[in-house]
């Protein structure tokens, strides 16, 4: 499993290789995978899906927000598929309008279309 936190519109991946993204991943290396790729461009996409859907209603996305995507790829099925649970930080905002906001930020975004069936996404409210 692989973890990306997104801060507003600021990178970073848990193990601190994000710049690292040229490099080929070999087992024991530094170098970033694809599931930290995914999950880089996935909270990036989702922040900002999230902040037009929140213009439309209007609401604020309070500047302290965070997403955090964990992203593995199954390899054990026929076709390999990912699995990525997006946790979702939105301090300060009502529960209820927050997650009427992520319900419709995951449709607004484009990776929610990337590969129907072959992406599972979970979205949780921390």
């Amino acid at each position: 499993m692989y973890a990306n936190t997104v801060l507003d519109s600021q990178q970073r991946s848990h193990e601190g290789t994000l710049t690292d993204v040229l490099a080929l991943q070999q087992p024991g290396s530094d170098a970033v995978s694809l599931e930290q790729l995914f999950a880089a461009g996935y909270t990036n996409c989702f922040m900002k899906a999230l902040k037009s859907v929140a213009a439309e209603v209007p609401a604020l996305i309070p500047a302290e927000s965070s997403i955090t995507a964990d992203v593995v790829l199954d390899q054990n099925s026929a076709s390999p598929a990912l699995d990525v649970e997006l946790s979702i930080s939105l301090p300060g905002l009502d529960r209820e309008v927050a997650a009427a906001l992520i319900g419709e930020a995951h449709l607004a975004c484009p990776y929610h279309e990337v590969a129907p069936g072959k992406v599972a996404v979970r979205t949780v409210l921390l």
